[in-house]
């Protein structure tokens, strides 16, 4: 349902709508900067939570491969914390 009304409202504040509030273009217009920023970012996030897990684990529940790719790839601990702050939780 949340969708629907997500839609709609954005829809109708588009000038598409009644509302005219921004150009329903604009999606298309910044979509391949937030495209890049989100790339970019998600590799450098993970080369954090690699770096963190091999030198600075969470838990008891970590442990490295010995390959750098592979626990970049894999990831090195099973439950990663920020500030007490639960990732999986977070991000999932």
């Amino acid at each position: 349902l949340h969708c629907i009304v997500y839609t709609i409202l954005f829809w109708g504040g588009s000038n598409v709508g009644v509302l005219n509030l921004y150009d329903f273009g604009i999606m298309y217009d910044v979509f391949p900067g937030t495209l890049a920023f989100l790339n970019i970012f998600g590799i450098v996030f993970c080369l954090f939570l690699t770096l963190k897990g091999l030198y600075f684990p969470s838990t008891d529940d970590n442990g490295s491969s010995g390959s750098f790719l592979k626990d970049y790839l894999w990831g090195t601990e099973l439950y990663p914390r920020i500030m007490g702050l639960d990732l999986k939780r977070f991000i999932n």
